[in-house]
């Protein structure tokens, strides 16, 4: 975001689900004491309604996972939309801090292939009959 004319404080994608929490894994490396934040912002009709932050200060040195409750000022309102800010160091940031910020989620996490197959690892031990063999653009298990 250096040199970005990005405005924040305004609604940048839509929701309609009153969420309870913003979850996501993150490795962190800061130099010279920088400290870099994840803000997400709910509006409704482009005003406020809540939010969650998290600011990271320490090295995350393997991907991690991170929970941020989010906390509303309404407590009957649903978003219709919604603003993610994520900054890595601050506005007079003291180094090349680097931040890996990956599979981003709503209310808990989301199964994550650490197979790189797309099949769960539950799967891989299973007995599947896969048919036909070879297949066009349907199979059967």
């Amino acid at each position: 975001m250096v040199g970005s004319k990005y405005t924040f404080n305004k609604p940048t994608f839509p929701m309609n689900i009153r969420h309870e929490t913003f979850n996501f894994y993150a490795k962190y490396q800061p130099q010279n004491n920088d400290t870099s934040f994840i803000a997400l912002t709910l509006y409704s009709n482009g005003i406020n309604i809540g939010g969650a932050i998290l600011f990271l200060d320490t090295a995350v040195l393997t991907y991690s996972p991170f929970n941020i409750k989010i906390y509303y000022m309404d407590s009957m309102a649903t978003p219709d939309s919604a603003e993610l800010i994520i900054c890595i160091g601050t506005q007079n940031a003291n180094g090349n801090s680097m931040a890996w910020i990956d599979h981003l989620s709503f209310d808990g996490f989301s199964y994550i292939d650490t197979t790189n197959t797309g099949i769960p690892e539950s799967f891989h031990n299973m007995l599947l009959n896969i048919y036909p063999n070879p297949a066009n653009d349907r199979v059967t298990l």
